[in-house]
Protein backbone atom coordinates (compact mmCIF):
# COMPACT_ATOMS: atom_id res chain seq x y z
CA UNK A 1 0.00 0.00 0.00
CA UNK A 2 1.48 3.64 -0.87
CA UNK A 3 1.93 6.07 1.78
CA UNK A 4 -0.67 8.65 1.47
CA UNK A 5 1.65 11.31 3.41
CA UNK A 6 4.15 10.80 0.56
CA UNK A 7 3.64 13.45 -1.37
CA UNK A 8 3.20 16.00 1.61
CA UNK A 9 6.78 14.97 2.83
CA UNK A 10 8.04 15.74 -0.61
CA UNK A 11 5.82 19.05 -0.58
CA UNK A 12 6.86 20.50 3.25
CA UNK A 13 9.81 18.67 3.95
CA UNK A 14 10.15 20.77 7.23
CA UNK A 15 6.89 19.82 8.28
CA UNK A 16 7.49 16.04 8.86
CA UNK A 17 11.19 16.81 9.99
CA UNK A 18 12.03 16.30 13.97
CA UNK A 19 11.49 19.08 16.49
CA UNK A 20 13.54 19.25 19.43
CA UNK A 21 11.53 20.52 22.16
CA UNK A 22 14.23 20.68 25.26
CA UNK A 23 15.01 16.89 26.00
CA UNK A 24 12.32 15.52 23.96
CA UNK A 25 12.37 14.72 20.32
CA UNK A 26 9.01 14.89 18.20
CA UNK A 27 9.45 12.76 15.21
CA UNK A 28 7.59 15.65 12.65
CA UNK A 29 5.66 19.27 13.87
CA UNK A 30 2.10 18.21 13.30
CA UNK A 31 0.55 18.77 16.34
CA UNK A 32 -3.43 17.77 17.44
CA UNK A 33 -4.51 20.83 19.87
CA UNK A 34 -6.62 19.64 22.97
CA UNK A 35 -10.02 19.00 22.22
CA UNK A 36 -13.17 18.49 24.35
CA UNK A 37 -14.33 14.56 23.07
CA UNK A 38 -16.88 14.22 25.67
CA UNK A 39 -15.25 10.53 26.31
CA UNK A 40 -14.11 10.72 29.97
CA UNK A 41 -16.37 8.78 32.71
CA UNK A 42 -19.11 11.15 34.93
CA UNK A 43 -15.72 11.84 36.90
CA UNK A 44 -13.78 12.98 34.52
CA UNK A 45 -11.51 10.13 34.15
CA UNK A 46 -10.19 8.96 30.76
CA UNK A 47 -12.09 5.87 30.19
CA UNK A 48 -10.51 2.69 27.27
CA UNK A 49 -12.84 4.80 24.53
CA UNK A 50 -10.58 8.14 25.01
CA UNK A 51 -7.37 6.13 25.52
CA UNK A 52 -7.99 4.02 22.18
CA UNK A 53 -8.80 7.65 20.00
CA UNK A 54 -5.46 9.15 21.82
CA UNK A 55 -3.79 6.32 20.61
CA UNK A 56 -5.36 5.81 17.39
CA UNK A 57 -4.30 9.93 16.75
CA UNK A 58 -0.86 8.77 17.62
CA UNK A 59 -0.68 5.78 15.18
CA UNK A 60 -1.90 7.88 12.73
CA UNK A 61 1.23 10.05 12.49
CA UNK A 62 0.88 13.09 15.16
CA UNK A 63 3.80 13.84 16.39
CA UNK A 64 2.64 15.84 19.38
CA UNK A 65 -0.62 15.12 20.91
CA UNK A 66 -2.11 17.59 23.98
CA UNK A 67 -4.95 15.68 25.47
CA UNK A 68 -7.91 17.54 26.81
CA UNK A 69 -8.45 17.91 30.63
CA UNK A 70 -8.79 14.27 32.31
CA UNK A 71 -8.62 13.61 35.87
CA UNK A 72 -5.53 12.03 37.30
CA UNK A 73 -6.65 10.70 40.97
CA UNK A 74 -9.50 9.25 42.16
CA UNK A 75 -9.58 10.94 45.58
CA UNK A 76 -8.44 14.71 44.75
CA UNK A 77 -11.07 17.42 43.81
CA UNK A 78 -12.02 18.00 40.17
CA UNK A 79 -9.46 21.01 40.00
CA UNK A 80 -6.78 19.34 41.48
CA UNK A 81 -7.03 16.21 39.69
CA UNK A 82 -6.85 18.18 36.08
CA UNK A 83 -4.20 17.35 33.54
Amino acid sequence: MANVAEPGRKRYPLLFSPLKIGTLTVPNRIALAPMASHMADHVGTATDASIAWYVARAKGGAGLIISESNRSEEHTSELQSRL
